[in-house]
């Protein structure tokens, strides 16, 4: 597959060594952008994009990751979304990952009771799902506050939460969605809820597999 680059040849041995169609790849490096950089801008890259038709082709599914409610602070379209921000009810503060440094990485978070907000979030990634084509989606950072704001268009930031799930489970049925961390609102809207390895690195409770 022109594109594939690198990963062509460990994908190949792999698909010799494993089961490919028992198998889901996590692909959390798919974007244009850089990790966790500038969401939620979900354009896949050419090599992205390569590398998922090569493992659909071996036999793979594909997973890709995303953000549950991200929004960048450098995002072209932040300030449209100023008012739908997740806030701090006791600092009125905007709530998010790293806004307390200068990295490119820093994420706002949007109040998905906000019905702006989840169509958002769900054309993001209904418009990357129709370039990349990848299986499903791992939806990472899950920060839900009650936020200052009170309930929005009749829902709490929870409560709309579970609509963006549900909005994203109508707009793309064939994509499972799976989320991190555990929370018991989402239950019913998630097939796997996940923590990341660093936070279960007990060799008495065994490692994470590779893949």
């Amino acid at each position: 597959v022109v594109g594939a680059g690198p990963a062509e040849e460990p994908l190949r041995a792999l698909a010799k060594a494993i089961e490919p169609s028992r198998t889901l790849l996590y692909l959390p490096d798919w974007r244009t952008n850089p990790y966790d950089v500038m969401y939620p801008d979900y354009t896949p890259s050419p090599k992205a994009v390569a590398f998922i038709r090569l493992a659909h082709k071996l036999g793979f599914r594909v997973m890709a990751h995303g953000n549950l409610v991200g929004i960048s602070p450098f995002h072209p379209r932040v300030e449209e979304f100023r008012d739908a921000l997740e806030r701090d009810p006791g600092t009125h503060d905007p709530v998010g990952w790293y806004l307390d440094r200068e990295v490119p990485g820093q994420i706002y978070c949007l109040n998905p009771a906000f019905a702006k907000a989840r169509k958002l979030l769900v054309d993001a990634f209904v418009g990357s799902h129709g370039q990349a084509g990848f299986d499903a989606l791992h939806l990472d950072f899950p920060l839900i506050v009650l936020s200052d704001t009170g309930p929005v268009e009749g829902r709490n930031p929870i409560q709309g939460t579970v609509a963006l799930l549900r909005e994203l489970q109508a707009a793309m049925p064939e994509v499972p969605l799976g989320t991190e961390g555990i929370s018991d609102f989402m239950l019913a809207c998630s097939w796997a809820q996940l923590g990341e390895p660093f936070w279960n690195n007990d060799e008495r409770m065994g490692r994470y597999h590779p893949v």
